[in-house]
């Protein structure tokens, strides 16, 4: 998948419309810029481009600029080569067809939703599935093509999301 990534066009995401305005400013920031003048070039750039299209171009990152906000990296992280590793060793993912493995990947993070209330994001495959086992959920599962209201606005053009690299890790074996 790193190739791909890699290789693909640094705007995909549009994080290059938002790069010198807002992202990696081409000066060191004056208190003016912290305080008073990111939050204008915000405001306007949200008021010109959409919300939508500045969270995605966030939340997608870049792969192109080591040194810029949200640099995603050039291979798998060495948590997850341990994890990968192990788990292929011990032989956990179910490629000696003597069990199904079952396995849940939970992945949490902050700031999706509303405050105070939690939301459950899942791949669309899955959706049917998890509303069964999660009946008491205080608000509708999420999956990653729901509309541009959503807290996954944005999150289409994604890479390295590790619920599809466990995913794919259990159906290949």
């Amino acid at each position: 998948e790193w190739e791909s990534i890699t290789s693909r066009d640094p705007n995909i995401a549009g994080y290059e419309d938002f790069s010198k305005e807002l992202f990696n400013t081409p000066r060191e920031p004056s208190c003016w810029d912290v305080y008073v003048g990111f939050l204008c070039r915000a405001v306007y750039n949200i008021a010109v481009h959409g919300f939508s299209n500045l969270k995605r171009a966030l939340v997608s990152g870049q792969y192109h600029n080591p040194k810029g906000i949200m640099f995603g990296g050039t291979q798998l992280e060495p948590s997850h080569v341990l994890l990968r590793d192990f788990l292929l060793k011990h032989d956990l993912t179910g490629s000696s067809q003597s069990y199904e493995p079952v396995v849940t990947w939970i992945d949490l993070h902050t700031g999706l939703g509303p405050s105070g209330v939690d939301t459950m994001i899942i791949s669309k495959e899955l959706k049917e599935e998890t509303n069964r086992w999660f009946t008491d959920l205080p608000r509708p599962v999420e999956d990653f093509s729901s509309g541009p209201g959503s807290v996954t606005a944005g999150y289409d053009l994604s890479k390295g999301v590790m619920s599809d690299f466990y995913t794919q890790l259990f159906q290949l074996n």
